[in-house]
């Protein structure tokens, strides 16, 4: 598997070409294939320039602003709006470009860290935004943001992308727009990104994440595709949670990837399935993985699955609309259907194998929908009372769905140490007298905060 994304990889490097060696130094009315060779910022005056060989970025320390200029290509092999080459590998920033008729509209060559790529368009190219290397040794891009931009591509070829990461770590994708290629987010050999926020439409594939661990993807609004989210080869830890599947042909297959986290999701209207877990040509099982708290609504078939995987924690399962009343009693009001609801099995299922009966159980169906993530349940804290010279001790105790949390506290005297609140009391400072009110603040990791108040008197 590995090897043949490093070659298909490579193979699309081969194709674009390494950059060319260019004599003109750009300026604010840019030339065909000139470059930005030493760090500055460049702001560029508004209007369209034909540049068929774009604009290379060859220094650390760029901001280039194109101030809505647009850079038009002829779609000519290898031609790239705006290269970005492995001698600008520090804190280069792109923004307010507009990058028509490019077979990639950006490209960010061997390590490419504290980036920023923001608020520009990319239109009728056949790529979008590629952060990757051609590198025998692969160099790890990081820590770069790309956010708020718009591509909407040509839909041509098999392999294109909106957005692709090949080889990078701890990167933001946030709040772009994508539509009309055949893969919307690529993520090949890359972890622990944060893709949050995107709005995908009209791909083969929203998002795809293969041979990587520790993503997140949140808060994604993915409609309109042949599949909405897909993880393939994931060596696991990923977590698909708070986004919006709809209308899509199957809303997330998880294929060949174990030990994932599936929660806060609603997988409404989407014509094939919901979720899938396993299947297709040659896939080895997908295990472990946990689905909870997800909204599945009106789908042909709400989800299948072919492993051994857990469709509730021990507090918590999913709601399935086709569970209804007539299906579904509380008779001790608890909010949990008092019967298991019975997930499509996969090798087992005689509906889609034809070999026998379920075997993935919801044990825990809800009553009715989520509405979104929730924030942290702190149980209360009782109010202290100490005496001259005393350690004030705090010890919280929170839960929440989307873990782990972080525990604060408004008093700066306060030594936090995880879960456990102390300060050393010394009265001979006259402000540590009389009555406190302090405010103990827990945050999940999507930074959505619960506050309890406690008096220390």
């Amino acid at each position: 598997m590995k090897y043949a994304y490093l070659m298909g990889g490579m193979v699309l490097l081969l194709l674009l070409g390494a950059p060319s060696i260019l004599a003109a130094e750009c300026s604010s009315t840019p030339t065909d294939g000139c470059t930005i060779s030493s760090s500055k910022t460049l702001e560029l005056t508004p209007g369209t320039y034909i540049l068929p060989n774009g604009i290379t970025i060859a220094a650390p320390d760029v901001t280039l602003d194109c101030k809505g200029a647009t850079l038009k290509g002829t779609k000519q092999t290898g031609s790239v709006g705006i290269t970005i080459t492995s001698n600008a590998q520090n804190r280069t920033t792109v923004r307010n470009c507009v990058l028509d008729k490019y077979v990639v509209g950006m490209r960010a060559l061997n390590s490419l860290s504290e980036g920023l790529i923001e608020l520009n368009q990319i239109t009728d190219s056949i790529n979008g935004i590629l952060i990757e290397t051609d590198s025998i040794e692969p160099i790890v891009s990081t820590k770069t943001i790309i956010q708020d931009n718009t591509l909407t591509l040509d839909g041509t070829g098999g392999t294109s992308r909106a957005i692709y990461l090949f080889f990078a770590d701890n990167n933001n994708i946030t709040r772009n727009t994508i539509s009309n290629t055949p893969k919307g987010i690529l993520l090949d050999f890359s972890s622990a990104n944060m893709i949050e926020e995107n709005t995908i439409s009209l791909t083969q594939a929203g998002v795809e994440i293969g041979g990587n661990s520790g993503n997140i993807l949140f808060n994604n609004n993915v409609h309109d595709n042949g599949v909405g989210i897909r993880l393939d080869g994931s060596t696991g830890n990923n977590k698909i949670e708070g986004n919006s599947i709809e209308s899509n042909g199957i809303g997330a297959h998880v294929k060949t990837s174990s030990d994932n986290s599936i929660m806060g999701n609603t997988f409404s209207s989407n014509t094939d399935k919901g979720l899938v877990i396993g299947f297709g040509t040659g896939d080895s099982i997908s295990n472990n993985n946990l689905v909870y708290e997800n909204n599945f609504i009106a789908n042909t078939k709400s989800a299948i699955d072919d492993g051994n995987n857990n469709w509730n924690n021990t507090k918590i399962g999913n709601y399935w609309s086709e569970y209804g009343p007539a299906q579904c009693k509380d008779d001790n009001f608890n909010n949990i259907c008092d019967q298991p609801f019975d997930v499509n099995g996969g090798k087992n299922f005689a509906g889609d194998a034809g070999q026998g009966a379920t075997t993935a159980v919801d044990y825990l169906p809800q009553t009715g929908q989520f509405s979104s993530i929730p924030p942290p349940q702190i149980i209360p804290i009782n109010d202290i009372a100490i005496s001259e010279g005393d350690n004030v001790v705090i010890t919280v105790d929170a839960d929440g769905y989307s873990l782990p949390l972080t525990y604060a506290i408004t008093n700066p005297n306060f030594v936090v140490n995880d879960t456990v609140l102390t300060w050393q009391t010394n009265f001979a400072d006259a402000e540590n007298y009389g009555s406190h009110e302090e405010v103990v603040v827990v945050t999940n990791e999507y930074g959505i905060k619960s506050t309890e108040n406690v008096t220390i008197t």
